[in-house]
């Protein structure tokens, strides 16, 4: 039954391609977890590895992040397709008050188990869709670092950290497929989040964005592929595209290889918060060319 309801969600939030559900697993010892994420065209969920963390009751809290931080300004993507997407900058009050609590209503409105309702909340959220989209608000409001630790895979054999995103919004924003230079522990605190994985081997089917294209979409990480809504007829290689479905719920964190193709989006009103690195070898890699730039200097 579980299988079923996977495979239906899965079908009703990314048709078109061939999806399996991603790794997961419950040991969180860091020679597991090495072995597990050595793989550059697998992610792992690690269930329940933020479960400890206080942020999962403390940031859930939208009455007390209103009262603590509620005059802080921040930037808010509104809008839930690109073209016509705007950028604002409001009072983290307002964003809460305008969009996040009117969002969690009507979810807890609609009730039900969260796949079952996937479906139904798939096109019309039946809100205004604001996303705090990849915003250093650890650095803005420091006082939020007390509440989670950075996981120490993040820095485990050689492995660097590089930089802590937030990731707060209403339901239904969306993270088109791109892929990034970096790999990644998405971590989520709140609400339920959605995300689709293809291995890099997979580009060929992904309708890949060219350089002369308009500059957000031209630097060759992005895909001209709508995974929610995908145009057969545009993008028939599309269907031929394998790769992975993954739910994640509050503590849950996805490992994300660098160069791996993703898209992301929220079931629910959702908070996330995501743990760039550098592993080992990028890293030692990335040193001897600065110090091949500095001899030649």
């Amino acid at each position: 039954a579980d299988d079923a309801a996977f495979a239906a969600a899965v079908q009703a939030l990314s048709p078109g391609a061939t999806l399996a559900a991603a790794p997961r697993s419950r040991d969180h010892d860091l020679a597991t977890m090495e072995r597990l994420c050595e793989d550059p065209a697998r992610p792992v969920v690690f269930e329940g590895l933020a479960a400890a963390w206080p942020a999962l009751a403390r940031w859930a809290d939208l009455a007390a992040l209103v009262r603590r931080h509620g005059h802080r300004l921040v930037p808010v993507e509104v809008g839930a397709r690109l073209a016509e997407m705007e950028e604002r900058v409001l009072p983290l009050a307002d964003f809460v008050c305008d969009f996040v609590a009117p969002s969690c209503a009507a979810f807890a409105a609609r009730g039900g188990p969260l796949l079952c309702g996937v479906a139904r909340a798939h096109d019309a959220p039946g809100h205004a869709v604001g996303y705090l989209a990849q915003h250093n608000l650890v650095d803005q409001l420091p006082e939020l670092a007390r509440d989670f630790t950075v996981p120490r895979f993040c820095s485990h054999r050689g492995n660097v950290p590089s930089k802590v995103s937030v990731w707060f919004g209403t339901e239904s924003t969306v993270t088109l497929l791109h892929y990034d230079s970096y790999s990644n522990l998405l971590v989520q605190v709140a609400g339920l989040k959605y995300v689709v994985l293809f291995p890099s081997a997979e580009s060929a089917h992904l309708y890949v964005h060219s350089g002369g294209e308009e500059r957000m979409l031209g630097q060759g990480n992005t895909s001209a592929v709508d995974v929610g809504h995908p145009d057969m007829l545009a993008h028939p290689k599309y269907a031929d595209a394998k790769g992975f479905a993954v739910f994640l719920r509050p503590g849950d964190a996805l490992h994300i290889p660098r160069g791996m193709w993703h898209y992301v989006r929220s079931l629910s009103p959702s908070l996330s918060i995501n743990f760039w690195y550098t592993c080992a070898e990028d890293a030692e890699a990335e040193a001897q060319a600065d110090a091949a730039q500095a001899h030649a200097r």
